[in-house]
């Protein structure tokens, strides 16, 4: 059998070894599927690139997170880097096919750690604010 998409030939593989390409076998899909080289099963947000941006890029061996050294930019580009950043940190590392659960197992950590952060980053907010009412109105009293 040939990839459908670069004629390569295939020896039972689940996927082109030159493209990446899904290969169907008896009309059922592989799991694995593949956008451009990036395998689809990353492409979603991830909370460590977004929160932890510049320390996760140099984790990840991808510099483009200390583009949030720039200020104001940065506001911006912290979103990009938690929609972009598990791409680029695919394409910088240079995975293989093979090594996809490493990579989501690497990521899935950074994510726990990003949303821990976000989540008492948010508590301690709400709480200052607390704090700050209820002092602001106890002088205002005095």
């Amino acid at each position: 059998m040939n990839c459908p998409i670069c004629h390569t030939e295939l020896h039972g593989e689940n996927f082109c070894p030159k493209c990446g390409q899904a290969i169907t076998y008896d009309g059922i899909k592989m799991n694995y599927q593949t956008q451009a080289g990036i395998p689809v099963e990353i492409k979603k947000w991830n909370w460590g690139a977004f929160i932890f941006n510049i320390w996760w890029g140099v984790g990840n061996k991808t510099y483009l997170p200390l583009l949030c050294l720039i200020p104001y930019f940065n506001f911006i580009w912290m979103f990009v880097c938690g929609f972009k950043g598990n791409e680029w940190a695919w394409k910088s590392n240079n995975y293989q096919h093979e090594d996809l659960q490493k990579f989501l197992t690497i990521q899935k950590t950074w994510n726990r750690g990003g949303i821990a952060k976000f989540i008492f980053s948010l508590v301690m907010g709400v709480f200052g604010v607390i704090l700050y009412t209820a002092l602001f109105s106890m002088l205002l009293y005095w």
